[in-house]
């Protein structure tokens, strides 16, 4: 069995993953009382459906956390409730079409020449005064970097520097990481 909510989880989740695939792509997580749906197919199957619903879980989790949740968590919470995936029906519709629309074809045709630029940039970093095979870390090279670049020419924020801005989508995803995974959220990875 392994933990979600350890800080050990985050070394051996490849391997996780790679199992899970292998041997139960739909398992069901008792510490977080959740199913975990893995594969991409099942997981298409799980977003189209209609008894599939988020809108409960942020108030769930307040409800189950009592007096333990911090201001800071409960501020960020104030915030996080407003997102799209943690609504549903008209309010998840109307936060969609916002979303659609800055994913629409002409802003992606727009960025599209960049990146290939940003890509091409990174990887001659990457292998800048190296001869021979290269080794590379895809997920710090690539994986990580170069979606909050992209973001970023698309939203125009320019004037907001790549390091400030994965750092604050890191915060982000770690506080949602342990959110969801943890019985009490941390208050400390709010503030």
């Amino acid at each position: 069995m392994f933990d979600l909510a350890s800080s050990e989880f985050n070394s051996v989740r490849y391997e996780i993953y790679g199992k899970l695939l292998t041997d139960e792509p739909v398992f069901w997580y008792e510490p977080m009382q959740s199913w975990l749906v893995c594969r991409f197919d099942h997981i298409q199957q799980v977003i189209k459906s209609n008894e599939s619903t988020t809108d409960f879980l942020i108030e769930d989790k307040i409800a189950n956390s009592g007096d333990a949740l911090g201001d800071g968590t409960r501020a960020v919470l104030d915030i996080v409730r407003t997102w799209m995936i943690y609504n549903d029906g008209a309010t998840h519709t109307r936060l969609r079409k916002f979303m659609n629309q800055a994913f629409a074809k002409h802003h992606i045709d727009r960025v599209l020449p960049n990146i290939k630029q940003i890509i091409d940039t990174r990887f001659a970093q990457a292998i800048q005064g190296q001869t021979g095979p290269v080794e590379l870390d895809i997920i710090e090279t690539f994986a990580h970097p170069v979606p909050a670049q992209i973001l970023q020419d698309m939203l125009g924020l320019d004037e907001i520097s790549l390091d400030d801005f994965l750092r604050w989508s890191d915060s982000i995803a770690l506080f949602m990481q342990d959110f969801v995974v943890s019985p009490v959220p941390n208050n400390d990875i709010a503030v």
